[in-house]
């Protein structure tokens, strides 16, 4: 098994430092882009990465606002984030890469390979990108809004909110997940925390979300694309409408992306919205089944 050798960096592009992480055991093609969701960081890719990068060089960063990267006042519509993680990829010489996003960083995928058709070799949306905000009524959105937002863990210390990550019933711990989550916040000299993307860049981005309709993006996508949906049993009536939002979503998308030479969707049954860090083996298999079918083109 090839040796993955690991670095961080900060790259600067468009007026601001982009914070990256990589990983890279070999030189096979194409290389991969993983972009993170809203609140997050580029360490919730901590677990795919290393694996992922046994044979190519795979490129995690900290989108604008996020994690070490530099904050900004504005830019946090989808369309400048894209143009902000594609002249990083540039900048890092990933030539033609496969581009993963969770959450998010899904719709910003999409975005980008909307944007730059002849820029990328594959999609992966995780748990994203296919939900068509607009669709909602206000009251809808208010809720869908209420909980995608990162919640307030401002003043509490190291402790306090790492206990409150452990104890989430959503997602199953494991130690990783201590340092993933600390990516997402500093630690000042009293020892309280503060969220590393501040509250009003993280309502701007909300604001792109409620924007943010898929169809817009799907005719101008030409490579294959591969959905992979978080489908955990709940008896919650909203998580049950939103997992028939995203039922509707995925309907569309393989309706819509009619360039696309392949496109499918894969539900991962008892799994949390989180896939990266929860499901991250059987995320990578999919990833890298993504990457076989380029090499059988």
């Amino acid at each position: 098994m090839n040796e993955v050798l690991v670095r961080d960096g900060l790259t600067e592009i468009n007026g601001l430092r982009l914070a990256w992480q990589e990983w890279v055991g070999g030189d096979a093609r194409p290389p991969v882009l993983l972009i993170h969701g809203l609140g997050s960081s580029k360490r919730v890719w901590d677990l795919v990465g290393p694996i992922l990068g046994r044979e190519r060089r795979v490129i995690a960063l900290d989108q604008r606002g996020h994690g070490e990267s530099d904050k900004r006042d504005d830019g946090y519509d989808i369309e400048q984030i894209v143009r902000d993680d594609r002249a990083l990829a540039e900048a890092l010489g990933l030539r033609l890469p496969v581009v993963v996003g969770h959450s998010w960083g899904a719709d910003v995928a999409l975005a980008y390979a909307s944007l730059f058709p002849y820029g990328v070799s594959a999609v992966v949306l995780v748990d994203g990108g296919v939900v068509d905000m607009r669709s909602l009524s206000d009251a809808s959105w208010a809720d869908i809004e209420h909980d995608l937002q990162s919640p307030d863990v401002s003043g509490l210390s190291r402790d306090e909110f790492l206990a409150r990550t452990r104890s989430r019933r959503d997602l199953p711990w494991r130690p990783e997940l201590d340092e993933i989550a600390l990516s997402t916040v500093c630690v000042r000299e009293d020892g309280a925390i503060s969220p590393r993307l501040t509250h009003e860049s993280q309502r701007k981005i909300l604001r792109s979300v409620r924007e943010y309709r898929p169809a817009d993006y799907f005719e101008a996508v030409a490579c294959p694309v591969t959905i992979v949906l978080a489908d955990s049993s709940t008896a919650d009536e909203r998580a049950r409408a939103f997992l028939a939002l995203k039922q509707q979503g995925a309907d569309a998308a393989l309706m819509g992306l009619r360039r696309s030479p392949d496109r499918r969707v894969v539900w991962f049954s008892e799994t949390a919205h989180n896939i990266p860090v929860h499901r991250p083996e059987a995320l990578t298999a999919e990833i890298e089944m993504t990457i076989a079918t380029l090499d059988d083109e």
